[in-house]
C-alpha cells in the first residue's frame, strides 16, 4: 500500500489530489472548478474541511508537550538586564575630576551589531589623571618587573601577579666607588676598602663579611671598557683587601660592586686606599736638561742657587693627602772648579813669615740646603719636609749614601708641562750653596745611583669623591655626609611581594574604582592582599593602609576595587 504525508498538504494539494483520483473512480464525472455542478460543490467543500483536519492534526503533538509542560506547574522567570564593564575618558585638557551619577544612560552594541542602552548603577568619579607604569616586585626574591609603561604601550598586556616565567628580572644592586686619584693605578698592587661603624660594631662585622663573600658580592675594575672581577677578595679586620695576580692597572678610576639579593648594609664611613710598589720617576730633569732613569747627575757637576731638579710621577703624585716617600741612593763626586784659581800674589822681602808663602786653601762647595716645591695650578708652591731632610745632601761622607725623603702629597697638586712632558712634577730646588764664593774649591755633586718614589695613605685612607648606587631602578648618588650611609636597601620598607601602579597625578576624593581583568589564576591559593597608597605623614612619605570594596575577591575573579582618598597621596621618586 502506498502512504503519502498529510501533513505538508495544502488545500490547493488536497484539489489536485481529488482531480486525480476522480478520473479513477468516477470516470463519468470530471471536477471542474468553473461552472461548478453539485459534485465540484461536494469536493470543495471536502477540501476545505480535510485541510482544517490535516492542520489540527499537525499541532496535535504541541498540544501533548503544553499539556506535560502545564502538568509540571511552571512558572516563568522575570526577565534580566545585560550587564558589563564600562571605562570612561575625559576630555585632554581637563583639570578637575568629572562625576558620573547613578542612571547615566550609555549605548552599546550587542553582537549583531544592533544598539544597546544600559545604565550606570553606582556613581563613578572620573579623576584626570592616567596610569604610567605598573610594576611588580618580589623582595622574597628579589625580583622586579616593569610589566606596564605607557610611554612604550598604552595597551596593558596579560601578565601573572603572582610567578610569570616570561617575565625579565630587572632589579640589580650596584655600587660604582669613584676616586680620580687613588684608583689611577698603572702597576698598583691592592686597593683597601675600609667599613666604619662606630655605633653598630656587629653592623660592621656582618657588612664586611657581605662584601667579602664571593658567593654574594662581585668586585670590578673597568679595563678595556669591560668590568673584570678582582682575582682575589679577602676580608681583614676593618674592611675588604682587593688584589691581582698582575699588577692593576685601571684605565678608568672607578670600581664596581654588584651584590646579589636585597642586603640591608649601612655604616658610617667608608673610606678607600691603593698602593703599589716603589717605582722609578716617569720622568727627570735638571733645570732644562733631561736626565737618564739611573746613574744620573740631578745638579749636574758645577750647581748654583736655585738650580733645580724636576721629577715626575703619575702614580704616586697623583695620590692626593698620602704620605709620598723618595728613597736615594747616591755617592757624592767632587769636580772642579769651572775656572782657574788665580796664582797666589807673594810679596818678596828680605825676610818672609811662614804665613806670606801659605797658598789659598781649596774649600768643599756641596748643596747645604734645598726646599721641594710643587704645582699647585698657579704657581710653584713649597711641600714641607722635615729640616734633616733639606739638608741631606750636606754632610760629605764616603761610600753609597742613602736617605728618604717624606712628605705628604697636597692637595691642591695639580699637572703641568715641564720640557716636553705634562705629568705632576714636584722640583727640588737649591737655596743655598755652602762655600759658593770661594776662589778655589771642588763641587761635591751628588751621583744618584737609584731612586725609587713610593706612596702610602696613613690610617684608613681617604672618602670616595663619589658612590653611585643603582637599584631598584634607581641611579643615585650617594650623601656621604648623611650618616648613617645606606650603602644598599635604601627602600627597605619593600619587603614583600607587590603589585605597584604610577599614576602621573594624585588621586584623590572619591569614590575612586579601578577594574582587574582576571582571565586565570593559576594558583590554587587565594592570597590575601593589603592596599596601601603613599602618603605624606608628619612630613615624611609612607605608606598607608586603605579600606576598599574588594570586588575581585583578592584577584581571583574580574572586578571593581573601590575606594576613597584623602588629600595626602604623596608624590615620590620610586623604580626609576
Amino acid at each position: 500500500m502506498n502512504y503519502f504525508d498529510f501533513s505538508q498538504m495544502t488545500k490547493a494539494d488536497v484539489i489536485e489530489r481529488i482531480k486525480k483520483l476522480s478520473k479513477s473512480y468516477t470516470p463519468e464525472w470530471h471536477f471542474d472548478e468553473n461552472p461548478q455542478d453539485v459534485g465540484s460543490a461536494l469536493a470543495l467543500i471536502f477540501a476545505d474541511m480535510f485541510t482544517d483536519a490535516i492542520k489540527k492534526t499537525d499541532r496535535m503533538p504541541e498540544k501533548h508537550y503544553i499539556d506535560f509542560l502545564n502538568m509540571l506547574d511552571p512558572v516563568q522567570k522575570s526577565s534580566k538586564g545585560s550587564k558589563g564593564y564600562i571605562s570612561f575618558t575625559l576630555s585632554e585638557g581637563t583639570s578637575s575630576a568629572v562625576s558620573v551619577k547613578t542612571g547615566q544612560q550609555v549605548i552599546g552594541n550587542d553582537a549583531n551589531g544592533e544598539n544597546l542602552i544600559f545604565e550606570t548603577i553606582k556613581d563613578v568619579l572620573l579623576l584626570p589623571c592616567n596610569l604610567k607604569n605598573i610594576f611588580l616586585f618580589d623582595g622574597e626574591e628579589d625580583l622586579l618587573f616593569h610589566v606596564f609603561s605607557d610611554d612604550i604601550d598604552p595597551n596593558i598586556k596579560s601578565f601573572f601577579f603572582m610567578d610569570d616565567d616570561k617575565l625579565k628580572n630587572i632589579q640589580t644592586h650596584k655600587l660604582i666607588i669613584g676616586h680620580k686619584d687613588v684608583f689611577k693605578l698603572n702597576n698598583g698592587l691592592q686597593l683597601y676598602i675600609y667599613i666604619e661603624n662606630f655605633q653598630d660594631e656587629i653592623a660592621r662585622k656582618k657588612a664586611i663579611e657581605i662584601l667579602s663573600s664571593t658567593n654574594i658580592s662581585t668586585w670590578s675594575y673597568l679595563k678595556d671598557g669591560e668590568w673584570i672581577p678582582f682575582d682575589n677578595v679577602t676580608a681583614f679586620d676593618e674592611g675588604i683587601i682587593l688584589k691581582n695576580i698582575e699588577p692593576i692597572k685601571m684605565d678608568n678610576p672607578e670600581i664596581l660592586l654588584s651584590v646579589s639579593g636585597l642586603q640591608m648594609i649601612k655604616c658610617d664611613n667608608l673610606k678607600i686606599k691603593s698602593s703599589a710598589p716603589e717605582a722609578l720617576a716617569d720622568f727627570m730633569y735638571n733645570n732644562e736638561i733631561e736626565l737618564e732613569s739611573s746613574e744620573f747627575l740631578p745638579f749636574g757637576e758645577n750647581f748654583y742657587t736655585y738650580d733645580s731638579f724636576y721629577i715626575s710621577s703619575q702614580d704616586c703624585f697623583s695620590k692626593k693627602g698620602s704620605q709620598i716617600k723618595i728613597s736615594i741612593s747616591y755617592l757624592m763626586d767632587s769636580f772642579n772648579m769651572v775656572f782657574e784659581a788665580p796664582k797666589a800674589s807673594i810679596r818678596w822681602k828680605n825676610i818672609l813669615k811662614k804665613s806670606d808663602l801659605a797658598e789659598t786653601p781649596e774649600k768643599p762647595i756641596y748643596i747645604s740646603e734645598f726646599i721641594i716645591e710643587y704645582w699647585n695650578g698657579i704657581g710653584w708652591s713649597k711641600i714641607n719636609i722635615k729640616e734633616n731632610h733639606r739638608k741631606i745632601f750636606e754632610p760629605l761622607q764616603e761610600g753609597i749614601i742613602e736617605k728618604d725623603i717624606v712628605f705628604i702629597c697636597p692637595n691642591d697638586f695639580e699637572k703641568t708641562r715641564v720640557g716636553a712632558y705634562e705629568n705632576y712634577w714636584i722640583r727640588i730646588r737649591i737655596l743655598k750653596v755652602e762655600n759658593a764664593y770661594v776662589t778655589k774649591g771642588k763641587y761635591f755633586s751628588p751621583r744618584i745611583k737609584n731612586m725609587k718614589i713610593s706612596f702610602n695613605y696613613l690610617k684608613n685612607g681617604v672618602f670616595p669623591h663619589y658612590i653611585r648606587r643603582e637599584e631598584f631602578l634607581i641611579n643615585d648618588y650617594i650623601d656621604l655626609n648623611d650618616k648613617p650611609i645606606t650603602l644598599f636597601n635604601k627602600h627597605q620598607e619593600l619587603k614583600l611581594k607587590g603589585l605597584y601602579l604610577q599614576f602621573d597625578k594624585e588621586l584623590k576624593s572619591g569614590p575612586i574604582k579601578i577594574f582587574f581583568d582576571v582571565k586565570t589564576v593559576s594558583s590554587g591559593i587565594n592570597a590575601k592582599f593589603k592596599w596601601q597608597i603613599l602618603k605624606n605623614i608628619a612630613g615624611q612619605k609612607r605608606w598607608s593602609d586603605m579600606s576598599v570594596i574588594d570586588g575581585t575577591d583578592n584577584l581571583q575573579k574580574s572586578g571593581i576595587v573601590t575606594f576613597i582618598c584623602d588629600e595626602n597621596h604623596a608624590n615620590s621618586f620610586l623604580f626609576g
